[in-house]
């Protein structure tokens, strides 16, 4: 054999070869982590959108009922309750409704979900984050009437369109992508508190309120627009639809 063939599969081809294969299976192995590790985030991320909406579900369905209950009684044809103003610590223990709410009539009003006076538990979403809760103008007033009654003013949209009478939101994990927001502090109550349980558009006082698609960043690093709000809407129609067949005008 000659000298050359030696050097060629000697010893030191060897363990360059053994160090190849140990350098791949490391790769490999972070690849696989990396890859099962997504799965983890996913599954809860999952599970967490899958509790939020069974939860606001039974929240608007609760919410409707109220409205119902509330027909016929002078001036409260199809009221809505009052958001809870509590301290965001106080919340599971009575998150009763604060009225009169929102200033003056035909303004919205946003809080926690008054889960006290519609014979629910504490929700909270898979986050274990409040469930919030928005009324328009015109439904936690009471001024909706029997006849010729319309959802077109006062109201609340998403996207822009539709005339909504409350909107439930579950606003799901913090985003710390900037370190002045979504501190939730615990003695505080939602007038404060909510840039740090929403993003884009909800986060302002306004009566439109938006649904994108979810983006989360499981490192937490610094990239926007993240979003994670879950909203669902509770339309003029569907209460005044309940209310025309289960109560009477």
């Amino acid at each position: 054999m000659s000298q050359g063939s030696e050097r060629k599969g000697g010893p030191g081809t060897r363990q360059q070869g053994a160090a190849l294969l140990l350098l791949l299976s490391v790769v490999l192995i972070g690849g696989i982590s990396m890859a099962l590790e997504g799965l983890k985030i996913k599954s809860k991320r999952m599970r967490n959108d899958t509790s939020s909406a069974a939860l606001l579900a039974r929240a608007k369905k609760a919410l409707i009922g109220s409205a119902v209950v509330n027909a016929g009684a002078a001036g409260q044809f199809g009221r809505l309750p009052c958001p809870a103003n509590v301290t965001l610590g106080g919340y599971r223990t009575n998150a009763a409704a604060s009225g009169p709410c929102g200033g003056a009539d035909g303004q919205m009003a946003i809080g926690f979900l008054p889960w006290f006076d519609l014979g629910l538990p504490p929700f909270t979403d898979g986050s274990n984050a409040p469930i919030w809760y928005v009324v328009s103008g015109i439904f936690k007033s009471g001024s909706a009437t029997a006849n010729g009654y319309a959802c077109d003013g006062n109201n609340l949209t998403l996207n822009g369109s539709g005339d909504y009478a409350a909107i439930l939101i579950a606003p799901g994990d913090p985003l710390t992508f900037s370190p002045t927001r979504q501190v939730r502090d615990p003695t505080q109550t939602p007038t404060n508190l909510r840039d740090h349980f929403f993003e884009e558009e909800n986060v302002t006082a306004t009566t439109n309120f938006v649904i994108k698609t979810i983006q989360e960043d499981p490192s937490r690093i610094a990239i926007s627009p993240l979003f994670n709000d879950r909203l669902l809407g509770i339309r003029c129609s569907e209460i005044m639809g309940v209310i025309s067949r289960y109560a009477s005008p």
